[in-house]
């Protein structure tokens, strides 16, 4: 008999100031080269290479708003795809 892959989910409802703690977690944690998700039993730590595919999802329709963030890799360093770069702003406006 083949061993599951390990998989990690968690759903929960957050306040914004949460969401923006497990970001910045998220970002130490690529920085770092280690990521570590855990919630009760569960538990899962990756080990993202040099360079991930990032991939930002935004939907807004009458009853509600999806933004999804999808973070994939393989196993080898993947290649740079050549996509434009990706800007994300606060207030619909640039800093300066």
């Amino acid at each position: 008999m083949s061993k599951e892959p390990p998989v990690f989910e968690h759903e929960s409802l957050q306040d914004p100031e949460s969401i923006v703690e497990y970001l910045e977690a998220l970002g130490l944690g690529f920085r770092a080269g280690r990521l570590l998700f855990a919630a009760g039993k569960q538990e899962l730590v990756l080990k993202p290479p040099r360079l991930v595919n990032f991939a930002v999802k935004a939907k807004q329709k009458d009853d509600g708003v999806k933004l999804t963030l999808k973070i994939t890799w393989k196993d080898k360093d993947s290649k740079d795809k050549g996509h434009q770069p990706l800007r994300i702003l606060a207030n619909g406006s640039e800093e300066e």
